[in-house]
């Protein structure tokens, strides 16, 4: 008799732990449908994907939530900065800039060059589609000005591709300067974004622990180093979080007792 009692006993506890992490499970799924929402409406970089976060519990230790993106974000921005930049090519500037030449000098005689050569190809194309109808004499006085256009195009685009190499190391070096800038900002977007979530889910922390903690780690959104793009933690403790949510102290405050590193 006194076995089945507490055969019985243990039965309702697990049936009450049981339920207790089901409801817990739910209340991390619902944080991640709301941080997955939160994400998708950052008008910044509107088209960098998320394209899993995954979660869990660990007793003891706390939950966690993984953000994995389509692309390490520096990577991204970076290639975003590139494919927004052409490389144009204007006007009456033949020499090669010196080393220190910046950006924006690189892409004036980038884009002169272009025309230039443009305009060459073009005069050409129309002189020797006029030959036909010339007289020998005349023939070939415009075949002597169509091998001197011909001479000046390959001199310009040799130009051209002597200067590729120093143009895209400085445009290289803008894309690096502008992805590190937007980086900054969308992971700032995502920490305001983050913090008022969390200022915001009183049904979560009852589950938790004293403790215990609530991390998440973005996965390679930091920086490269070595070949490698950092991921970036945070660490939460749900004490910091209920005095969030009862407005003892603000999103901003709670985001300050964040335990954040990269690695």
């Amino acid at each position: 008799m006194r076995t089945l009692i507490l055969f019985i006993t243990l039965l309702c506890c697990f049936s009450l732990s049981a339920q207790n992490y089901q409801r817990f499970y739910l209340e991390l799924l619902q944080q991640k449908n709301t941080l997955v929402s939160a994400l998708s409406k950052n008008k910044k970089i509107p088209d960098y994907e998320i394209v899993d976060i995954s979660f869990g519990y660990v007793q003891g230790v706390g939950a966690y939530f993984h953000l994995i993106p389509q692309l390490p974000l520096q990577k991204w921005l970076a290639d975003q900065a590139t494919s927004n930049t052409e490389l144009t090519l204007t006007e009456n500037n033949n020499a090669l800039p010196p080393k220190s030449a910046n950006f924006t000098e690189l892409r004036q005689l980038a884009k002169a060059l272009s025309h230039q050569a443009y305009a060459l190809e073009r005069k050409i194309k129309s002189m020797k589609k006029g030959i036909p109808e010339l007289s020998k004499e005349k023939k070939d006085e415009v075949t002597a000005h169509i091998i001197e256009a011909e001479q000046e195009l390959s001199e310009v685009n040799t130009q051209k591709e002597k200067l590729k190499p120093q143009y895209e190391r400085a445009k290289q070096r803008v894309s690096t300067n502008n992805s590190n800038t937007n980086m900054n900002d969308h992971i700032a977007d995502f920490e305001q974004k983050l913090t008022s979530q969390l200022c915001q889910a009183p049904t979560l922390m009852p589950y938790f622990a004293e403790a215990e903690s609530i991390t998440f780690v973005l996965k390679q959104w930091g920086i490269q180093v070595d070949e490698h793009y950092q991921d970036i933690s945070y660490n939460f403790s749900p004490h910091d979080i209920s005095q969030c949510i009862n407005g003892e102290i603000s999103p901003q405050d709670l985001l300050n007792t964040a335990v954040s590193h990269a690695f």
